[in-house]
């Protein structure tokens, strides 16, 4: 439905299409929670002790976890074009069954021979990439029309509570299955489980409306991109959300390997502590839903940036309070509730920048130079890590710490530095009337 109004695209209310929409938000909350055991998985440490039980070292580990976001970064944008051009819903369906066949090749690395572990594994986590980009092309344009603009904080808020409390409950029940030093065949278990969650989104996605079709720019991919490109402030806030996530985003990886190489943690305890990531991934998302609609994205932009730095900080010093479980467990939680809520102002102000063309292709954009920034995070404190310039082991006023604290000091001090950067988001300058009107027309 090329000729859809302004309107429809952004999810006007119409009492015809209410129940369709009401539906189809319960459809999409459905396949998140579906989902989300996969990006738990890869964020709250389960990969990461499944690829160390297969014998891969640290340097290999933080390699193959950037692999999805880097390759997601690659074809996130020709496969958004894909969608403006041959069908949003067409598009997401390919790449949820790609998701699911590509997780779901992770757990064969357990029984494969030792020579061919590598390369599933890197095939695995490849087609699980493709499929998020052709997916992710996707997702945020045809859910967009099933929320009212002025319900985009709550609504997302509640998808993000929803999926994140069902990845919490799985990760607390991980940890009955995980033990010290587990043996691979039971993480692979874990990870086969996850792989089920793929593929019953991709059987819940076939219900979900598709309310509208997202128009491209005549003349090919160049000038479709180019006028994305175009979009008045919306260059400058993806250059924000890369810059912030570049800093940030390598952290829970880094937090996972203190944890299990410098403090010596049990596998079980590290697993415990990704379950404070993911509870306060939920907090987050419960708060900063309601927050950005009553406050403003402004206001939890600018908390958020702040937030980060101190986290980071006191990561770091914790020596100076407790090297015990507990007091991690609370940075971890805070660092993922900052990260939950910054996330949700992110998606809102993304769509409320969205042009009424190249819808998809916009989208890509913003989700290609986040997806860098993941990738360039991991990649750059692994070539930091691996070149050698940091010592094993070194003290700072009697705190006895790690390379890996060393990389996490720079992380604090740049995102710090990078305040500045939040004159690149709108509206955080506010928006000039340019801006107001490419966002209603």
């Amino acid at each position: 439905m090329d000729g859809a109004t302004a309107a429809d695209a952004h999810g006007a209310p119409d009492d015809a299409l209410e129940p369709v929409r009401r539906r189809g938000r319960r459809l999409a909350i459905a396949m998140q929670c579906g989902s989300c055991l996969a990006i738990a998985a890869l964020q709250n440490g389960q990969v990461l002790l499944y690829l160390r039980a297969l014998g891969i070292g640290s340097i290999g580990v933080m390699v193959l976890l950037a692999l999805p976001s880097l390759i997601y970064a690659l074809a996130v944008v020709p496969t958004a074009y894909c969608s403006d051009t041959f069908g949003l819903k067409r598009v997401g369906r390919i790449g949820a069954a790609f998701t699911a066949v590509g997780f779901s090749l992770l757990p064969v690395a357990a029984v494969v021979p030792a020579a061919w572990v590598g390369p599933t594994l890197i095939a695995g986590l490849a087609a699980y990439a493709i499929g998020t980009a052709l997916f992710s092309s996707c997702w945020y344009v045809i859910v967009d029309p099933l929320v009212a603009p002025s319900a985009r904080g709550r609504f997302w808020g509640r998808l993000r509570f929803s999926w994140q409390s069902t990845a919490l409950v799985f990760g607390l029940a991980c940890t009955l299955l995980v033990a010290d030093s587990s043996p691979a065949w039971v993480l692979a278990l874990v990870l086969a489980v996850v792989a089920c969650g793929q593929w019953l989104r991709a059987v819940l996605y076939l219900g979900l409306p598709e309310l509208v079709r997202s128009r491209v720019t005549p003349g090919g991919f160049a000038r479709a991109l180019a006028a994305a490109a175009r979009t008045p402030g919306y260059l400058p806030f993806c250059a924000y959300v890369f810059l912030l996530t570049l800093f940030t985003a390598a952290c829970p990886t880094l937090f996972a390997l203190i944890e299990k190489e410098s403090l010596q943690l049990s596998d079980n305890t590290v697993i415990w502590l990704g379950a404070a990531l993911m509870t306060g991934s939920v907090a987050g998302a419960f708060a900063g839903g309601p927050a950005v609609d009553r406050f403003g994205m402004k206001s939890v932009f600018i908390v958020c940036h702040f937030a980060y730095g101190l986290i980071l900080a006191l990561f770091v010093a914790r020596g100076l309070i407790s090297d015990g479980p507990e007091w991690l467990a609370v940075l971890t939680f805070a660092f993922a509730a900052v990260g939950s809520a910054a996330g949700i102002a992110v998606s809102s102000e993304m769509l409320a920048l969205l042009p009424a063309e190249n819808r998809a292709l916009a989208v890509s954009v913003l989700e290609m130079l986040r997806s860098c920034g993941v990738a360039a995070s991991t990649l750059l404190s692994a070539a930091v890590l691996r070149s050698g310039m940091l010592r094993d082991a070194w003290s700072v006023g009697g705190l006895a710490l790690s390379p890996y604290d060393a990389v996490l000091t720079g992380c604090a001090t740049m995102v710090v530095l990078c305040v500045v950067a939040l004159g690149l988001v709108p509206s955080v300058i506010g928006r000039p009337a340019a801006i107001e009107r490419a966002v209603v027309a």
